[in-house]
């Protein structure tokens, strides 16, 4: 009675596998490839979903990630960048000895750096206030946090990503996007 009817429904990992077409260009047979163990179905019984891709030199689909890869390394290096501004608490710049007469070596330049760091680096060093005898110079170099828009990019990155799948980007938590019309 159900002869024909699909009772199960599979997904099969695309890098398993190799399609194996007919003189037609029709896919024959699928072998999946699972370690040293390969099985081969009949082409009647998978349906094989692609995405098009551009290249057309092979029969597989471009992955909507790997044409929005560039996104995807952007929102990483974003994360990364307010990461880095959170553990270095926004402090980019140069720190510099306001004397001509000093002539500091690599030695003690490592020395100052690592106490710096030490007692005013990171989330524990946030606020203090640094006191010296010498005359000391700083000289911001990079931008803020707020004029970087990092927390607007990585939105704009997700909704990016989103838009690869056509998935709306409110089931994420955002709720500044208008909802997705099919």
């Amino acid at each position: 009675m159900n002869e024909g009817i699909p009772q199960e429904l599979w997904i099969l990992p695309p890098p398993y596998m190799n399609v194996k077409f007919n003189a037609y260009g029709m896919p024959s047979f699928y072998e999946v490839m699972a370690g040293t163990k390969r099985t081969e179905i009949d082409g009647d019984k998978i349906i094989y979903l692609k995405y098009w891709n551009p290249s057309a030199d092979t029969f597989r689909g471009m992955s909507p990630i790997e044409a929005g890869r560039r996104v995807v390394t952007q929102s990483n290096d974003a994360y990364m960048a307010s990461m880095k501004l959170l553990q270095n608490m926004g402090a980019q710049g140069v720190l510099s000895v306001n004397d001509d007469q000093v002539d500091m070596s690599q030695e003690q330049i490592d020395a100052l750096e690592s106490a710096y760091q030490e007692k005013y680096g990171g989330p524990q060093g946030y606020g203090r206030i640094l006191i010296t005898g010498a005359k000391m110079n700083w000289q911001q170099i990079g931008l803020p946090a707020t004029d970087l828009a990092l927390i607007e990019s990585q939105q704009m990155s997700m909704r990016d990503i989103c838009n690869l799948y056509n998935v709306s980007s409110q089931l994420f938590n955002d709720p500044e996007t208008r909802p997705m019309r099919i």
